[in-house]
């Protein structure tokens, strides 16, 4: 079975900008190098690690800090806003978002491995994975995702190609948040918005295909959903009956863990 910590939203300690967030951190990566969570066999990091946002030594810190903790398990990593959103470079923001500080997810891709960085693109930081009886699909939130997109046609070829014999678990993962009880609404770039953008974007192709969790990021809190279509709660599944329609959203949070 795949036992995998959920982590998102970390900050650097000592970062230029949130000390409080890279304190929090901190505790951490202490909890983790610890030895706490021995049984675990997969990390997943949905985006938004060290918050750099264009200065390098808060990578290196933040590389330093959870050097320790991350050595004990694979891991798969994902892009959020602070590595990926400025003005012009084909994110999903146009020019309302300058959340990377200009790094546009470059030093992301060359410190960080992942199926999709092989070629060191930056724009196509999306992939998916077997692990144990669980297909994951990790996502980039923070670019294009409707149908004719890159992104959108990987995910439909993907979801339609997954053995269920193999892996009858389905995982997405992505940074923003498709489903959560979040309330700011503002253009492009708000909460509400990008729920609405990728509800449109993924939750025909997730109901289809039978996509069990989502699991997100961004919020800095932890929530979980009920089973979930159409904006409509689905009736309870936890006795272990599949509902074919429906899926669970789950945010994580690792800055108030």
């Amino acid at each position: 079975m795949t036992n995998p910590l959920l982590f998102n939203d970390f900050w650097a300690d000592g970062l230029h900008f949130a000390e409080e967030y890279g304190q929090n951190s901190s505790l951490l990566a202490a909890h983790l190098a610890s030895g706490a969570e021995k049984d675990a066999n997969l990390a997943l990091l949905t985006g938004d690690l060290a918050y750099a946002l264009g200065y390098a030594a808060d990578w290196d810190v933040f590389g330093s800090q959870f050097e320790q903790a991350f050595t004990q398990w694979p891991m798969a990593v994902g892009t959020g806003n602070h590595e990926r959103d400025y003005p012009g470079t084909g994110d999903a923001f146009g020019t309302s978002a300058r959340d990377s500080g200009g790094e546009c997810n470059v030093p992301f891709m060359w410190r960080w491995y992942s199926p999709a960085n092989i070629h060191r693109n930056p724009f196509k930081s999306f992939y998916s994975f077997n692990m144990g009886p669980v297909h994951i699909l990790m996502l980039d939130s923070e670019i294009p995702s409707d149908p004719l997109s890159d992104q959108g046609r990987f995910v439909a070829e993907d979801l339609a190609s997954v053995d269920r014999e193999l892996t009858p678990w389905v995982v997405a993962s992505m940074h923003r948040m498709m489903v959560a009880p979040a309330t700011w609404r503002h253009k492009v770039v708000g909460d509400v918005d990008n729920m609405e953008r990728l509800q449109k974007d993924y939750e025909a192709l997730f109901l289809q295909h039978q996509v069990d969790l989502v699991i997100q990021g961004h919020e800095h809190a932890y929530a979980r959903t009920c089973p979930y279509k159409h904006g409509e709660c689905q009736e309870d599944r936890r006795m272990g009956a599949r509902q074919p329609s429906s899926s669970d959203h789950s945010s994580s949070s690792s800055s108030s863990s």
